[in-house]
């Protein structure tokens, strides 16, 4: 399903990268409808799906263009509403080139729990480390963006918004996307074995 989303996407292209991931993710069921968003570090500012979008039919010229202080050009559209976590995710992270918000399931179940996502798995272990959950804030609040940029600065790679649904971020959209992937794997084994009354 990767090959398939990124056939004819162009490497080199950040539009098409972020655009293909975006679609990746929804086909994936880590978003529906209008829910999540992403964005994309690049040369003099920023890239960021649209207000409103859905991320399995947003296109590469639809994504916004923002300056390095996310102020979009004249005819650019609207950013994403929350715009400041992203903003928060890429100040505190150089590494950081890619930020994608999703609502999966099973990870979300844990953020309306408000409770973090068990890393039972050396995989997860190795690839995200802990994954908090962080206080339910307002979506798009500086108060998120405060509460995420605590978060990386005790090493998360991956979040769960408490209430709300999970931020990932990574040095490209594809390892943006493994690690929300992963995320909601992990969640979901977790709350099944949860389910089952199992230890871990």
């Amino acid at each position: 399903m990767i090959a398939e989303a990124l056939r004819g996407c162009d490497p080199r292209d950040p539009r098409a990268a972020l655009a293909a991931i975006s679609h990746l993710a929804y086909l994936r069921g880590l978003v529906h409808a209008t829910a999540g968003n992403a964005s994309l570090r690049v040369d003099g500012g920023f890239l960021c799906t649209p207000s409103g979008s859905c991320l399995g039919d947003v296109s590469p010229q639809a994504l916004v263009s923002l300056d390095g202080a996310w102020a979009a050009a004249a005819g650019q559209g609207v950013a994403t509403s929350e715009w400041r976590m992203h903003a928060a995710v890429f100040e505190r992270v150089a590494a950081a080139n890619a930020v994608l918000h999703t609502h999966s399931h099973a990870a979300t179940l844990f953020a309306m729990r408000q409770s973090d996502v068990p890393m039972i798995t050396p995989e997860a272990r190795h690839h995200l480390g802990t994954v908090p959950c962080l206080p339910a804030e307002p979506p798009g609040s500086e108060e998120l963006a405060a509460a995420v940029r605590a978060a990386m600065d005790e090493g998360a790679r991956a979040v769960l918004l408490g209430r709300h649904g999970c931020v990932a971020w990574g040095a490209d959209p594809r390892e943006a996307f493994f690690r929300a992937e992963l995320l909601e794997a992990t969640a979901r084994l977790a709350w099944d074995l949860r389910e089952a009354g199992a230890q871990w």
